[in-house]
């Protein structure tokens, strides 16, 4: 069955057992973002199903690890540093006008941590209502950052998150400033990044209310609903 022109999850589930190239075989879903983000959520919890830890049902220990404990308190160090460090960067990249920022990060490169994506992020937020232009450039920067981080410095899925933020970051100033249709492929890479992170789940309902207010602005009315109707769901738990 169709729901508002889209596949329901019970018509997507049955590609999972076609080959790859069926979604480019199928009309609809060749030309519909949205079925295929929904079949490829549908194609990782279908993977998730076929590991061996999920059907363990050895009791969890509920008592703190020592070994975890202490990661957890490094980790936790270790991103106070960045910002507090990040906190002296950001000024010197933000002087002057914005047309010196890119050029003066290229002469830094040990900005290009975590702590400086949290803390462009902050101030991309903080520049939004008051100079758009400026906060689309420090969004900018900030994807720059993000994708350069190396991912083996960090714990699984922290870079892979930020990326995304920043990508929503992105999406929005674009929307912000008028650019509707980079403000879209901007929120694709953001939903992209998100998906699979459990602590990104409010930041994947976010993103949802973002799409709606693009589509509602390109005049595509089912797709406002369908991606209001998964941000309440997601917002909702």
């Amino acid at each position: 069955m169709m729901i508002e022109q889209h596949y329901d999850e019970e018509v997507l589930a049955e590609f999972l057992a076609e080959p790859a190239d069926a979604v480019s075989r199928d009309q609809h879903l060749a030309t519909c973002g949205l079925c295929q983000r929904t079949l490829d959520s549908l194609r990782t919890t279908a993977q998730v199903l076929t590991k061996p830890a999920v059907w363990d049902t050895t009791p969890i220990s509920t008592t703190p690890r020592p070994e975890t404990l202490a990661f957890l308190r490094g980790l936790q160090k270790s991103m106070l540093d960045e910002d507090a460090q990040a906190a002296l960067w950001i000024k010197q990249l933000l002087a002057g006008p914005r047309e010196t920022w890119a050029p003066r990060l290229e002469e830094h490169p040990e900005w290009r941590t975590g702590g400086m994506v949290r803390a462009l992020l902050k101030a991309g937020d903080e520049a939004t209502v008051v100079l758009p232009a400026d906060s689309l450039e420090i969004a900018r920067i900030a994807s720059v950052v993000a994708e350069d981080l190396v991912s083996e410095q960090y714990p699984p899925t922290v870079v892979q998150h930020l990326r995304g933020l920043v990508h929503f970051d992105l999406a929005y100033s674009l929307w912000y400033t008028g650019a509707i249709v980079a403000a879209l492929d901007s929120l694709d890479r953001c939903d992209d990044y998100l998906r699979g992170i459990a602590a990104a789940e409010f930041d994947r309902g976010r993103a949802q209310v973002m799409r709606a207010l693009i589509y509602h602005l390109l005049e595509r009315r089912e797709d406002v609903l369908s991606a209001a109707d998964v941000a309440a769901e997601i917002l909702g738990r």
